[in-house]
């Protein structure tokens, strides 16, 4: 059964259909150990694992996202681009930074927040 391999916290939560038992009904023997998976998402790869104490809680979470992963490509290109900008207005210029981060099509909470530009 799938769920075995979740925590009993997180079993007992998993939404179930109505003709079934709102609990997993298997028995939950917690054990300490450690996953690492990926899988390939729209943006990327996906990087997920998670380590579990001896009564199965999650103690540690870690997943790297596809947005971090762009992280470093994002700001050489802004280095590269933003010299080629200065002689435009200032809404050109931020519009076009915008521009460039969606072009990596990040997650929309890093396409809304990831620039501020600071005109000095």
């Amino acid at each position: 059964m799938i769920f075995m391999s979740l925590g009993k916290f997180e079993c007992d939560r998993i939404p179930y259909p109505r003709n079934l038992s709102s609990k997993c009904g298997c028995e939950f023997l917690g054990r300490a150990g450690r996953g690492i998976g990926s899988v390939d998402v729209p943006r990327g790869i996906l990087f997920h694992n998670y380590t579990h104490n001896n009564k199965g809680i999650c103690t540690k979470a870690n997943c790297i996202i596809p947005a971090n992963q762009n992280h470093h490509n994002i700001e050489k290109d802004f280095r590269a681009f933003a010299p080629t900008l200065l002689d435009k207005p200032e809404k050109e210029i931020v519009l076009n930074l915008e521009m460039l981060v969606r072009a990596y099509d990040p997650c929309i909470s890093c396409s809304t927040h990831y620039l501020k530009v600071k005109f000095v």
